[in-house]
């Protein structure tokens, strides 16, 4: 382990496993170390160490306790990494394969995280167009109260006991999804642009003020 720990500053530039602090030299926080783990190790060297040989042997090094127990010097010394240039080959088929299945693994992992990061990314992007009100003031109460689903309760004299459920539909051309906070939310940034535009279409079509005066004149007609 500890020979893993020195590696791996040397395999990442000098960048240290656990960083210490420059004047006292004690560990910042012991947070990492008492919560190692494979999924730890992996993001630190794939992160820091570009070298596939590298990251193939302090993968085995660096892996948690339990899963190193039958890990001796002397296999670690004959890993391919400590061989000389001259013995080997891109040709062996050992250095191949090692080769191979950790640029794949650095691949998967790129893309992975440039997913959570867009996800992130989108969802903040959401959550700073998102508008939450947590009392409405006089005029959103009043667009309540002269919504199509209370003037027509009023309309057709419903009462207090009449099912409650609104009295009129839209079919909303985007998927809503529920976030991390439990809100229906649209599901991608595309959808919010979408969202929007529809929302305005929406309001154009419904201003209160023009369906109250439509609906008296239709009743006095």
């Amino acid at each position: 382990w500890s020979f893993g720990v020195l590696m791996f500053q040397l395999c990442a530039g000098g960048h240290p496993l656990f960083p210490a602090n420059t004047r006292t030299g004690h560990m910042v926080s012991y947070g990492t170390i008492s919560s190692w783990n494979k999924g730890i190790a992996e993001n630190m060297i794939y992160d820091h160490v570009r070298n596939p040989l590298a990251q193939d042997i302090l993968l085995h090094i660096l892996a948690p306790a339990v899963e190193r127990k039958s890990l001796t010097m002397d296999t670690i010394l004959s890993h391919p990494f400590f061989k000389s240039p001259d013995s080997l080959s891109k040709r062996n088929p050992v250095m191949k394969r090692i080769v191979d299945q950790r640029l794949a693994e650095s691949k998967l992992r790129r893309q992975r995280m440039d997913r959570q990061t867009k996800a992130r990314e989108d969802e903040q992007w959401i959550n700073n167009r998102t508008i939450t009100l947590d009392r409405s003031d006089l005029s959103t109460t009043m667009k309540l109260l002269h919504s199509p689903t209370e003037i027509i309760k009023v309309v057709l004299n419903a009462t207090e006991a009449a099912p409650q459920f609104p009295y009129g539909f839209i079919l909303l051309p985007y998927e809503l999804i529920r976030n991390k906070a439990g809100r229906l939310t649209p599901a991608s940034r595309k959808d919010v642009v979408s969202a929007e535009a529809f929302g305005k279409q929406i309001l154009n079509l419904s201003k209160s003020s023009t369906f109250v005066l439509r609906l008296e004149n239709l009743i006095k007609e």
